[in-house]
């Protein structure tokens, strides 16, 4: 038993051997002359954790998914049962890890405790034959491979490469679901597994709950407990049982599944919605067959077609939630095609996750990876989703002016660099100009109160219901909670408490947590943002040491005590826009970072932080 386990651990080292982070696989896998992909290669640049595929009916979203069935299972090539010429294609460049496993292998082939001569050998030789040089070659069944135009010299490494090269998803198990699928009341039949269709089901399930030598926990405790995390509060299932249909003498029993709801009232799942039943197909993949075939969770790849099918949203975001966090844990990778803009919203911002976009043409469909907002939006325009249908943004961050738009989004970029793991966020900066805010607000404009239009006009609850406002001190905004704005002296002052406290309310946050009358909460999240003076009080830090050549452009003493820009005088006609721009593009082209723009320990990078947490929570 030890040998087996050596064994197996030996021969997932060589699989997915291409990771820049823990579970992403840097080697393209595409596939060619299948279907509706033609001559050039199509499919993934890459291989994330979670993969979803999106296009049109017809674009090729099942094929991706016959490709990767076909990498993990190549015992057939169920390529080849469609044209002869078809192939599945992978695109590498050797890195300095591929010849690190080339010479474990080698040094574990000839018997030698020690790895590292036989490392330093392969990576001698590679030095002036291979290293660095594009590789494409075809995988073959039986995980043979056959090299594409290659003239690379492998030496006496060759079948070590070729091991290496082969070694994508080997070892791994495979599991789909069909998008047409079903979990029905079923007559007893020998198969053990279930169906891409569901076929199966429930056998499985009456085995588990009814033989000896099943975990009927396994259904009634860990199935039930994740069902139960996703639906509710829709609804809460107590108890899960099989009943049996009374028929006569001879005749074939059919069973079929039932879910207690409340004390007594039992409910048979051919009653519920498919929905319920895809949830269900799902857990029993992700939960029961693992443990009913003995198989290591880590070893899984998953392709789930369309599960948005007659989900509720809110069922639709709990059920990929769980899948996330399920990859996340065990390490297990997703293939997803999906129509839904929650789908692509949800994993937009994933950093464990891509987006691949599949577009019909003449020659043959086109894969896509989708890597920014803009893509987002042209994919939702793709799929015929119109504006009203969703919203484009998971929230707005509201500033006074466009000048606040420029250093916003430099400073959470700067903040992003240095802290790569939020490297995906949705979220967009918009100005309104300080003539608009004494307007803006979030009640709905009423014809029969004429009277104080002051935050009325323009509702910014219509826009997006995540938001952040950020608004200038100046003099005026006192330091005061939100709610006491009644009480503010200055009326600009009091107009900016108002809709701060408009925005609270229409949040549902709670004012207790606040830390300071200026946003900052005590979860370390940010309910609005008022600036120490103006945006560009925030410069005086990086004027002061990195940026003197801007210092004649501010005014550093003021009766009002805050650092601005200069409103008259030498130096200020230059415009607040013009001059952010200038100052943005000289600290991306000097390569500053966060820490000479706002100390780690400074009010600035505090805020930003908040910031980030904000904008993480509405993604």
């Amino acid at each position: 038993m030890e040998a087996e386990d050596e064994m197996h651990t030996e021969l997932t080292a060589l699989s997915d051997f291409n990771y820049i982070g823990p579970m992403i696989i840097e080697n393209a896998l595409k596939v060619k002359n299948y279907k509706c992909f033609g001559d050039v290669p199509q499919g993934f640049e890459r291989i994330c954790p979670v993969n979803i595929i999106i296009g049109k009916n017809n674009a090729g979203k099942s094929s991706l998914i016959d490709l990767i069935e076909f990498a993990v299972n190549r015992d057939r090539d169920i390529l080849e049962t469609q044209s002869s010429i078809s192939r599945a294609v992978i695109e590498l460049k050797l890195s300095d890890e591929i010849l690190t496993k080339v010479g474990e292998l080698e040094a574990r082939n000839n018997g030698f405790e020690d790895p590292t001569p036989m490392i330093r050998m392969v990576k001698d030789h590679a030095e002036n034959s291979v290293l660095n040089h594009e590789i494409s070659f075809e995988l073959k069944t039986k995980h043979q491979i056959n090299f594409i135009s290659n003239k690379n010299d492998y030496g006496q490494f060759l079948d070590s490469y070729k091991s290496v090269f082969s070694s994508l998803f080997r070892y791994k198990t495979f599991k789909r679901i069909n998008a047409e699928r079903n979990i029905v009341p079923e007559l007893f039949f020998t198969n053990d597994g279930v169906n891409s269709n569901g076929d199966g089901a429930t056998n499985l399930i009456w085995k588990h709950l009814s033989k000896k030598g099943f975990d009927q926990n396994l259904i009634k405790k860990e199935l039930l407990e994740s069902l139960n995390d996703i639906i509710k509060p829709d609804i809460v299932f107590i108890d899960i049982i099989i009943k049996e249909e009374n028929k006569e003498e001879n005749q074939h029993v059919l069973r079929e599944i039932y879910f207690e709801v409340k004390n007594g009232t039992w409910v048979a799942l051919s009653k519920m919605g498919s929905g319920v039943k895809t949830i269900i197909l799902v857990l029993l993949n992700l939960i029961v067959i693992p443990k009913f075939t003995n198989t290591n969770k880590n070893q899984l790849v998953f392709g789930l077609e369309e599960l948005e099918n007659n989900l509720h949203p809110s069922l639709l975001r709990r059920l990929f939630n769980y899948i996330a966090q399920y990859s996340k844990l065990y390490k297990s990778y997703f293939f997803i095609t999906t129509h839904s803009s929650i789908v692509i919203d949800l994993f937009s911002s994933n950093n464990d996750a891509q987006i691949v976009h599949i577009e019909n043409s003449i020659d043959g469909s086109i894969c896509r990876t989708i890597n920014s907002y803009l893509d987002n939006k042209n994919v939702l325009k793709d799929l015929d989703y119109k504006p009203s249908d969703l919203l484009l943004s998971n929230g707005i961050i509201w500033v006074e002016g466009p000048s606040d738009v420029i250093y916003l989004e430099l400073l959470i970029d700067l903040f992003k660099t240095k802290f790569s793991d939020i490297s995906k966020m949705n979220y967009c900066i918009q100005s309104l100009s300080t003539a608009i805010w004494k307007y803006a607000g979030f009640l709905d404009f009423d014809w029969s109160e004429m009277g104080g239009l002051e935050n009325k006009i323009i509702s910014l609850s219509k826009i997006n219901h995540n938001h952040v406002i950020v608004l200038d001190r100046d003099n005026d905004y006192e330091d005061e909670r939100p709610s006491n704005w009644e009480l503010f002296k200055n009326g600009t002052g009091r107009n900016k408490g108002r809709l701060i406290n408009e925005s609270l309310k229409f949040s549902n946050h709670n004012e207790e947590l606040l830390i300071s009358n200026w946003g900052d909460t005590k979860n370390d999240t940010l309910y609005f943002w008022i600036n120490e003076g103006t945006f560009e009080t925030y410069l005086e830090f990086f004027i002061r040491n990195k940026g003197v050549e801007f210092e004649k452009y501010f005014s550093p003493e003021k009766g009002n005590k805050y650092f601005e820009k200069k409103r008259v005088g030498t130096n200020s006609s230059k415009s607040k826009v013009e001059l952010a721009a200038e100052i943005a593009q000289f600290i991306l082209k000097s390569k500053l970072s966060i820490y000479d723009i706002a100390p780690a320990d400074s009010n600035l990078f505090n805020k930003i932080k908040r910031l980030v947490e904000t904008i993480k929570s509405w993604n």
